[in-house]
């Protein structure tokens, strides 16, 4: 009894992926098979991130990188497009970066926040499988704790001790950060207690506002200069979400448009830096780089 009903879930997690493959889906940059391959051998022994975002690199312009500081820590507060494959996304921003501070090549810590899957209401199969499925994630974030930092969405004490290890750890690494708490295809609302979360990081913030271009086939990343943080604590979340907003395209970003017009009447001022149509051209393109060919 117990084998069939095994059999049963199995065929039925093989049935939901085959129809979820079989589903007809706009390319998002989907990994080939040697980043898996990558990723495997880097996990098991290597643990560097360079070569996995070399190999998920897309093409791609950048704007501000004057804003990067030139010595020192800072976070990055990045939008969550979900247009293409967030690796690619973090490939493209981690590049640009680099151009600025190569010394931090492999010094990236990307906030992970997460949710474990719920036990309640499973059968004994199914909770085999998810509590096998989370000790393998649980190995694999260990084996990148240097680079990748676990943020528990369902647990607040062990969310608090992450956030502490953060703040430890950002002094001296850069970090990224999704302020949304997770990816959208156009930007949402900022996560409550974000904005305060990393104006008390200590280092210096800076909005980056990423998307997409189609008709491109790359990627635009504008790094905004740091953010002056309000002495109201209540409005840090506001301000990380308009500074981000500010340097998307309006379709990107549809539900700030209200708040970034009567911001922009509040201060009677431009934010810091030009929306996208009037920045101009790009500090530098992937090619000129020599981190990656021409495509």
């Amino acid at each position: 009894m117990a084998v069939a009903a095994v059999f049963n879930t199995f065929k039925k997690y093989i049935e939901r992926g085959k129809k979820w493959w079989e589903t007809p889906r706009p390319d998002r940059g989907s990994p080939r098979l040697r980043f898996w391959a990558i990723l495997a051998w880097q996990t098991l022994r290597g643990r560097d991130i360079l070569p996995l975002s070399q190999e998920m690199r897309d093409p791609y312009e950048a704007y501000g990188l004057e804003n990067i500081p030139t010595e020192g820590s800072f976070a990055l507060a990045v939008n969550h497009t979900m247009r293409r494959w967030t690796p690619r996304l973090l490939s493209a921003i981690h590049a640009a970066t680099l151009e600025k501070r190569p010394e931090y090549a492999r010094q990236w810590i990307v906030i992970v926040g997460y949710r474990e899957a719920k036990l309640e209401g499973r059968g004994q199969p199914g909770r085999f499988i998810v509590l096998t499925l989370r000790r393998i994630h649980t190995w694999i974030y260990r084996r990148w704790s240097y680079n990748a930092l676990r943020l528990p969405m369902d647990n607040q004490r062990a969310g608090l001790q992450a956030l502490r290890n953060w703040r430890l750890r950002a002094r001296y690494q850069p970090s990224v950060v999704f302020p949304e708490g997770r990816g959208a295809k156009t930007f949402e609302q900022v996560r409550p207690g974000a904005g305060r979360f990393l104006a008390g990081l200590g280092v210096p913030v800076l909005p980056v506002s990423v998307w997409w271009e189609e008709d491109k086939q790359r990627w635009q990343v504008v790094f905004g200069p740091s953010i002056s943080w309000s002495v109201e604590n209540r409005l840090h979340d506001l301000q990380v979400g308009l500074e981000i907003a500010y340097a998307l395209p309006p379709e990107e970003a549809p539900k700030w448009q209200k708040a970034l017009k009567d911001w922009e009447l509040a201060t009677e001022s431009n934010s810091a830096f030009d929306r996208p149509e009037d920045l101009g051209e790009p500090d530098l393109l992937p090619e000129e780089t020599g981190l990656i060919a021409p495509p």
